[in-house]
């Protein structure tokens, strides 16, 4: 059963949603009821505004009674120096072009035979196409590609690099998948090996930080980064920039050379621009 601030927040979401789907409506002679639990409440006065209320019909922020429990408060506070760079003033965006591997042969137990499969160099291609039309057709200044140090990784850069000729390409071993956290909730079918946790989330972290980050203020225009990694270390990273809770990274899921677009403004501020855009593949070259 999903616990009462899960309910909530899936709850204040559909609010979101409501507001710019349903038509407005009259409006109302009073306060009307529209989702209630036993924790919390939610009524749209006479000018159609919507409220989150506590049981007592006190604002879910106000102070709680005294014995009153309080099992969900909204917190959506933004932190402005997430990557240490507040006090610069860069003039151009940084905008990071996420490319998971294409399909790879799993069975051999050795990391370095799983290279991609024929599916795979196909899904490689029609991406590296896709990026290539980018660049051309919008005139997208792709100024590095970067990968990680798994053979599925390198192959499918490969095929990217073919495509964007005079782009500087670079390996990043910190970027190799891993398990970044425990996930919440956590799949029993997995074993989440503390030792291996730890190890692997230092490592993905210290790639976050190295390449999700606001432009250089000597930056003469817009940064564009391709990067060749992995679902995981994809995931992680979007809920990082984000500034959502990193143990949500399981809760999505990419398919084989998708695309996913973070942008980072100038300010700080980040947008995700898509997440697992797959439209360049037909549905028989789609996998995950």
């Amino acid at each position: 059963m999903p616990t009462a601030a899960a309910t909530a927040a899936a709850l204040l979401r559909r609010q979101a949603l409501c507001d710019e789907q349903q038509p407005r409506t009259p409006a109302l002679t009073g306060p009307a009821l529209l989702w209630s639990t036993a924790h919390f409440k939610v009524v749209r006065d006479e000018l159609g505004k919507r409220s989150l209320l506590r049981p007592d019909g006190a604002p879910y922020d106000a102070p709680a009674p005294a014995g009153v429990e309080v099992a969900y408060r909204p917190e959506c506070a933004w932190h402005d120096g997430w990557d240490g760079r507040s006090g610069t003033r860069p003039t151009a965006k940084r905008v990071l072009l996420f490319v998971r591997h294409g399909q790879y042969d799993m069975a051999p137990k050795e990391r370095a035979a799983h290279v991609l499969t024929e599916l795979g160099h196909s899904q490689a291609a029609i991406v590296a196409g896709r990026l290539q039309r980018m660049r051309e057709d919008l005139a997208l200044p792709i100024g590095t590609v970067v990968h990680s140090d798994m053979i599925r990784a390198i192959q499918t850069a490969e095929a990217v690099s073919a495509r964007l000729p005079g782009v500087p390409v670079e390996c990043l071993p910190e970027l190799a998948e891993g398990r970044p956290c425990v996930p919440q909730p956590s799949r029993s079918a997995l074993r989440w090996h503390p030792a291996h946790v730890a190890a692997d989330g230092e490592r993905i972290e210290r790639a976050f930080r190295r390449l999700v980050r606001r432009a250089s203020e000597s930056a003469k225009g817009d940064e564009y980064v391709v990067v060749v990694c992995h679902a995981n270390v994809i995931r992680y990273f979007v809920c990082r920039a984000l500034q959502l809770p990193p143990e949500a990274w399981l809760r999505m899921s990419l398919p084989h050379c998708s695309l996913t677009t973070l942008c980072v403004y100038p300010n700080g501020r980040v947008s995700l621009h898509g997440f697992g855009d797959a439209g360049h593949l037909e549905p028989a070259h789609t996998t995950r």
